[in-house]
């Protein structure tokens, strides 16, 4: 039994380590046995021993891991014990600071008593000479207001007086009032009338005015026109005297009829000016100013039709590309080559114990491949 209990302790004890040199030791036993005897005397034994151990390693971990929680507990409960024994310290440390307040609270009690005691005492004291002091300030208080009525009846008077006073000169300034705003309103009445003057006078000013403005400007109309007449006449009077000297040899001039001076006239004014047939389909008919809007309406369209045309090309369709350069390269053919193990199964681990025989079960792959 005894001995039992002892395996017990040890196996709670076990460590991943302890697990992992025992493997070791049976890989070696192991190796003995396939170096005297071949590989088919453990052919059979070894997984079992394998899947054994890695048994005991779970157990091993899992043991390992509760050992790491028992000492957290454990660690936890002393942590909690120490608390414990810190708040009861400080327990016993407050009640005895208690203890002290309320001595201290009963003494200052105490003393507050016989201080409110001591001032019941002097507030009786203090309230009897208040009495006393009340009917003295009421005998002062009448002596005072005895005083003060008759000051009062003095000052009414005086008052009365001046308010009398007062009113005699309110009256007297109510009448001079009164004819300040008499003349104040014969004064507005001649304002309005001179007003009503002023702004005829204004309008026939203003009318006179634009009549002397509409005058002056016929007077410069008819000075210009008679200034455009003499150089009229005096032009006639330079062509009669041109006329006269290149016809010095013939008869004296006779005197210019009207039909003549009307038709030099006509002559004049169209000196300097274009003469237009109507009938001429090849005549013009635009002005300056509307052939420069016409040709630049022009300009402006052709721009817009070059930008429309530009924007058609974008939206074109491309070419598209040779028959050869749009050839796909062929698939591969052939086997393909398996891939490893650990890329099939990334997530995989392999354990510990299985490290160990690693090479042991490498040298029996090729029996089982052979079997």
């Amino acid at each position: 039994m005894p001995y039992k209990e002892k395996d017990m302790e040890e196996l709670a004890n076990i460590t991943v380590v302890d697990v992992y040199d025992t493997a070791a030791a049976i890989g070696k036993e192991f190796e003995a046995l396939i170096d005297n005897y071949g590989t088919e005397a453990v052919t059979d034994l070894m997984p079992k021993v394998i899947r054994v151990l890695e048994q005991l390693e779970a157990l091993a971990n899992k043991n390992e891991k509760e050992n790491n929680e028992l000492a957290d507990l454990r660690s936890a409960l002393q942590r909690m014990e120490a608390e414990k024994m810190e708040r009861a310290a400080e327990r016993a440390k407050y009640e005895q600071e208690l203890e002290q307040i309320e001595d201290t609270w009963k003494n200052d009690a105490k003393d507050l008593l016989q201080t409110v005691a001591k001032l019941q005492e002097e507030n009786r004291r203090l309230h009897t000479m208040l009495e006393e002091k009340k009917v003295e300030k009421k005998e002062e208080r009448k002596e005072a207001e005895r005083k003060t009525e008759e000051e009062e009846i003095r000052i009414m008077t005086k008052l009365k007086e001046t308010v009398d006073k007062q009113r005699d000169q309110l009256r007297a300034l109510d009448r001079v009032n009164k004819q300040k705003t008499v003349d104040i309103e014969a004064l507005q009445a001649q304002l309005e009338r001179m007003a009503k003057v002023n702004t005829d006078l204004r309008r026939k000013t203003n009318h006179t005015t634009k009549q002397a403005k509409h005058l002056i400007e016929e007077k410069s109309d008819l000075q210009v026109q008679l200034q455009d007449k003499e150089q009229q006449i005096h032009k006639i009077q330079e062509m009669l005297k041109q006329q006269e000297v290149e016809h010095h040899a013939a008869p004296p001039p006779q005197t210019p009829d009207d039909d003549e001076v009307e038709s030099l006239e006509q002559k004049l004014q169209m000196i300097g000016k274009m003469v237009i047939d109507l009938k001429d389909p090849n005549r013009p008919r635009f002005t300056l100013s509307e052939l420069r809007e016409v040709l630049l309406e022009r300009n402006e369209l052709k721009t817009r039709l070059i930008e429309v045309e530009e924007e058609l090309g974008h939206y074109k369709p491309k070419e598209e590309d040779d028959a050869d350069g749009d050839e796909s390269p062929p698939p591969v053919q052939g086997p393909i080559n398996k891939e490893p193990f650990e890329k099939l199964y990334p997530d995989y681990k392999e354990s510990g114990i299985r490290k160990f025989f690693r090479r042991l079960l490498e040298r029996l792959e090729p029996v089982e491949n052979i079997d």
